[in-house]
């Protein structure tokens, strides 16, 4: 649009900044982005334009600061594209330029050459100074890596990251493999022994029960670190942190402190194993109960025996794991009480776990620092009764390097030491668990999830407020399925931030979500195209799409992807872009296929499983939809209606009509295939077999049940656009994993899993 003389200094300028114009709603109309939405849009990326005059002064701006710097800020460039050529802006007549290539590994190249002989690509008069841009040639390869090139005579330094052009993939994939898994949100497993929430113990517990059934992969919920102070603050997909790990998925009586203390009473602490006798828990142990004293020998750990076997105690934890819904509540009381007392019986210097912990804190650096210091400040303010979102704190709270924040830091430094070690014990655990996944023989191991951002309130906004936007959030635009559109609370990465740091930001959200695992689920990957931005204080059909810069982010994840050994799936549902999918696919990262969206816009009719694409994952729904079950009945459909959320009258019959045709298609196509008999009204047992073995023949190169599916649960985990009216993140499974592992269902799904998994496809396209 900057081409376009005609256009505003508003049109220009939003176009400028990534505001997208337009954009093609899911009922294929366009959907013109309004003038008071650029405005709305400009002013939360920092710029005002209220009158036409405003705008063209940010335009100008804009303009100069790119002919005032020799180089950009960063460079995100394919190895594969041969020669490296950067593009640098100096004064007219400039003779000679020399240049350095630090390179990530300590190594360096240095160059000199003519710089009125490079090719001239543009010239400025600016300030009364001939300025050109001209394109400079780096001779040579240059390695993977994220290295540094310097203009060291114009004082200039750019970031320059060199990636491979597509994410790796496991050689057994790549080679034509099929795999298939278990998708699970950690915190709703049930077992005997946790403490009312699933932990990593579980996690152990699911990876093993799936090896053993020939699973390749556990697909996760985010792992993302929650707000302890407000632990009903539920929604991994909300968190405070997208860098840590909620410690509340950490299994106490596996922190080695606690395994300590209960062996001088001779307890025997959980170990996760295959099915069979549930392990006897330490805390059941009689010797536990009734308030005993632990030996003289246990004196470190007796705070933690005394606690554990208090009446009181045994009493909340045998209702927490009744409970029907997680009480993030008690369950967090429970967990931090008693990891409280085992960090001060891990905490001496002389300790070679504390050694070993120091070192953990000095790998995560300055930002798990930050994070922690942030986790103890939230509840340092809510204790004094004060805001719980940052943005109301005390001024000199709100910047993270301030001295008032290091003064704190100083005066609470044992409480900040104790977050920082349940981020290291649950790093441990999570490790333990990815290692079992490779002992027992899985290709992938754990999938993780990352969301699509953070809590506004949360330590990640605070922790580096200048990349991220303070007056707008992500969303989605009016849909089919949402007919009122979606806004998420979640503060979207301000894109040009982002490159002006070198992308550091979203280096490091890539890195602690890829550690540990095997597989790197993207949530609402569009985002590396573009986000639906909804300014404050607006509905969520008031909004407009920004673009973000896609080839370099998707060079990134290709490089980290690499260096994790971790292969990438983007979610790709909703409006997805023309050509998004195929430039997802050339960079080797998996489609996310949902049978029931999988259906022909015109007849309804779903794919036929030889259809599916072979780079993707098939699944039957996800985490934001109704379990099979519940679609069939419908139950989500009453859900919506109970709770106002089809905004138009007559919604709700057109959206149950809709149901039925697809009830009556699934089944159709289901019976094409011959997974299912030629007649009568399926019951939910058969149409899961139905459905999964359906899954099962794509040639997609992953398949994944839902463990919600195989336990045969009614209720939808989450119904997207409610918060306190439907029990979301909190409906745990009807079983335990032991009863699982029983289950005739289960047996018969993932042997039909093994089964076609192991076959060629007879038809791929």
């Amino acid at each position: 649009m900057d081409s376009n003389a005609d256009a505003s200094f508003l049109d220009r300028l939003a176009e400028r900044m990534g505001i997208e114009p337009e954009f093609k709603n899911a009922r294929g109309e366009i959907v013109r982005t309004k003038p008071e939405i650029k405005r709305a849009l400009l002013a939360a990326l920092g710029i005002v334009a209220a009158d036409e005059r405003e705008a063209a002064a940010a335009l100008d701006v804009l303009e100069r600061s790119e002919w005032q710097r020799p180089l950009p800020p960063v460079q995100v460039v394919s190895a594969e594209a041969g020669a490296l050529v950067v593009e640098i802006v100096l004064p007219a007549g400039t003779r000679v330029i020399e240049w350095r290539l630090a390179f990530e590994d300590g190594g360096e190249r240095a160059g000199r050459d003519d710089f009125d002989r490079l090719p001239l690509l543009d010239a400025r008069l600016l300030d009364g100074v001939r300025r050109q841009r001209r394109r400079l040639l780096i001779p040579e390869a240059v390695p993977w890596g994220y290295h540094r090139l310097e203009l060291p005579a114009h004082r200039a330094t750019m970031t320059l990251i060199v990636t491979p052009e597509r994410c790796w993939l496991p050689p057994a994939l790549a080679n034509g493999r099929r795999m298939w898994g278990i998708a699970a949100q950690l915190y709703l497993l049930r077992s005997d022994e946790n403490w009312g929430i699933g932990d990593f113990s579980d996690l152990r517990v699911l990876v093993e029960l799936a090896a053993a059934r020939g699973a390749d992969v556990i697909g996760l919920n985010p792992l993302h670190a929650l707000f302890p102070d407000d632990p009903e603050h539920a929604s991994p997909y909300s968190p405070a942190s997208r860098l840590l790990l909620n410690v509340l998925n950490i299994d106490v009586t596996a922190v080695p402190e606690f395994a300590q203390a209960a062996s001088l009473l001779g307890g025997h602490p959980r170990e996760s194993g295959n099915p069979g006798p549930t392990p006897r828990h330490p805390s059941l142990d009689p010797r536990f109960r009734g308030g005993d004293e632990v030996s003289p020998a246990a004196t470190e750990s007796a705070g933690v025996m005394r606690l554990i076997a208090s009446a009181e105690f045994q009493q909340r934890l045998r209702e927490c794991r009744s409970r029907h819904l997680v009480d993030y509540a008690e369950v967090a009381a429970l967990k931090l009480q008693t990891l409280d007392l085992l960090f001060d019986a891990c905490r001496s210097d002389a300790s070679p776990r504390w050694r070993q912990f120091e070192a953990f804190r000095r790998e995560g650096g300055e930002l798990l620092q930050r994070n922690c210091v942030f986790l103890a400040l939230r509840e340092h303010f809510a204790n004094a009764g004060l805001q719980a979102d940052w943005h109301e704190w005390p001024e000199d709270y709100r910047d993270p390097a301030s001295p008032a924040v290091a003064r704190f830091a100083a005066e609470n430094r044992r409480q900040v030491e104790f977050l920082a070690w349940l981020q290291w014990v649950a790093d441990e655990q999570l490790g333990a668990a990815a290692t079992k996944a490779k002992e027992c023989g899985m290709a992938i191991g754990l999938y993780r999830d990352l969301a699509v951002g953070a809590d506004r309130a949360g330590a990640e906004t605070w922790v580096n407020a200048a990349a991220v936007v303070s007056g707008a959030q992500v969303g989605a635009p009016p849909d089919i399925h949402m007919p009122a559109g979606q806004s998420w609370g979640l503060p979207p990465f301000h894109p040009h931030a982002l490159r002006e740091e070198g992308y550091r930001s979203f280096v490091e959200l890539v890195r602690a979500n890829m550690r540990h695992a095997g597989g790197l689920r993207i949530d609402h990957a569009m985002g590396l195209l573009h986000l639906y931005w909804v300014p404050d204080g607006e509905p969520p059909a008031a909004g407009a799409y920004v673009r973000y810069p896609i080839e370099d982010l998707v060079g990134i994840l290709a490089l980290e992807s690499h260096r994790h050994r971790c292969l990438v799936v983007g979610e790709d549902l909703g409006t997805v872009p023309e050509g998004f999918r195929e430039r997802m696919a050339t960079a080797n990262i998996l489609s996310y296929r949902v049978l029931f969206f999988e259906q022909d816009p015109e007849t309804s009719e779903f794919t036929p499983p030889g259809d599916y694409p072979e780079l993707a994952l098939a699944v039957v729904g996800s985490h934001d939809l109704p379990t099979l079950r519940g679609w069939w009945e419908g139950r989500d459909l009453d859900l919506k209606e109970r709770f106002g959320l089809f905004p138009e009258k007559d919604e709700a019959a057109r959206q149950r009509a809709a149901r039925r045709r697809d009830r009556a298609q699934l089944v159709a196509a289901l019976r094409r295939e011959g997974v299912l008999p030629e007649s009568g009204e399926p019951d939910i047992p058969t149409l899961s077999r139905a459905a999964h073995a359906y899954l099962a023949r794509t040639p997609s190169i992953l398949a994944m049940a839902q463990i919600d599916d195989l336990t045969d649960e009614a209720d939808p985990v989450n119904l997207p656009a409610t918060t306190d009216e439907h029990p979301n993140w909190r409906r745990r499974l009807s079983m335990t994993l032991d009863e699982l592992a029983r289950r005739p269902r289960f047996l018969d799904i993932t042997e039909n899993f093994r089964a076609e998994r192991a076959a060629r496809p007879e038809r791929q396209r």
